[in-house]
């Protein structure tokens, strides 16, 4: 998995214990989306007491 500084666009995938990939099998977020969907997550839990992937 990779994390890189880029733009936020607030699209991204939400996954449980499986990690999600692209069609190069690569799995990648901006870092201003995973803070989005982190935040998100924390502010409105909808997946409480779970693994969680953000890609």
């Amino acid at each position: 998995m990779s994390i890189k500084p880029g733009v936020r666009t607030r699209k991204y995938y939400l996954g449980t214990t499986t990690v999600l990939s692209d069609e190069k099998v690569e799995s990648r977020i901006d870092v201003e989306d995973y803070a989005d969907a982190l935040v998100n997550e924390l502010e409105s839990p909808a997946h409480s007491r779970s693994q969680k992937t953000i890609t």
